[in-house]
């Protein structure tokens, strides 16, 4: 909310929340199996949590199982607006369909404040339906005390809230940016739009990996992440600025 404050992006916020409920919706349901079955059966990103992998093969797998995946799962409602954006220059008519009202991309701002939207979706949807109540289940098991189990779910809220804005949201906001940048540049769209992937899976896996060569880490990619994703919109306002300006 408070990026979509300060872009003030001249666009309804339940906009950006169609984001939020498509990435969720698609996490929560059998939607996700492809992403599943493509990147952690086909391809190397099998995961044994019980293994203490060394730091290069942890972090090829994360880059598949976790980077890979999931920034393409959490990009796919900002791909889906920016195919009806540029499929709408060849047919006109389509700007009157209601999915191109809803999800269009106007350009960089748009998909870097629905790429942030979309790793909200994800990061709540992970957190509060997973990763706590798995936490808490594993306690109450081993204490018997409810008490207990509530406490140590909630007790793991707080970094993963504060750990989703510097992570999935800043991610998929960095990939979203570039998503934007392929609608306004679309004589280099597949570059822009690989160099995004790329780019957003590479610090979610380093994320994810980095802890096997200390945990102190974690925070150096944090950092980046957190300058990335907050240098990406500004970068997004000063493009749209100029073409707005230029127009």
């Amino acid at each position: 909310l408070t990026v979509y404050l300060y872009v003030k992006p001249g666009r309804q916020l339940w906009i950006y929340l169609i984001p939020f409920v498509v990435v969720a919706v698609l996490l929560a349901t059998p939607l996700s199996a492809p992403f599943f079955i493509i990147f952690r059966e086909i391809l190397p990103g099998q995961i044994d949590p019980s293994q203490p992998y060394p730091f290069p093969i942890k972090f090829i797998k994360m880059f598949f199982a976790a980077g890979l995946m999931e920034e393409l799962m959490k990009a796919t409602p900002i791909l889906i607006g920016a195919w009806l954006t540029m499929h709408a220059w060849k047919s006109p008519t389509l700007v009157n369909n209601p999915g191109y009202k809803l999800l269009h991309v106007r350009g960089p701002v748009d998909g870097a404040l629905m790429g942030v939207f979309a790793g909200g979706g994800f990061i709540f949807l992970e957190t509060a339906f997973d990763y706590i109540p798995r936490l808490a289940n594993q306690v109450l098991q081993q204490t018997n005390d409810p008490g207990s189990a509530v406490a140590m779910g909630m007790t793991l809220l707080l970094p993963r809230v504060f750990g989703g804005i510097v992570g999935h949201m800043a991610y998929s906001g960095l990939f979203g940016y570039f998503i934007g940048l392929a609608i306004i540049r679309p004589v280099q769209k597949w570059k822009l739009l690989a160099i995004g992937w790329l780019a957003s899976s590479v610090i979610h896996a380093l994320w994810n990996s980095v802890d096997a060569i200390s945990p102190l880490l974690n925070y150096v990619v944090a950092g980046v992440c957190a300058v990335a994703v907050v240098g990406a919109i500004l970068k997004a306002r000063q493009l749209e600025g100029a073409t707005a300006g230029s127009g």
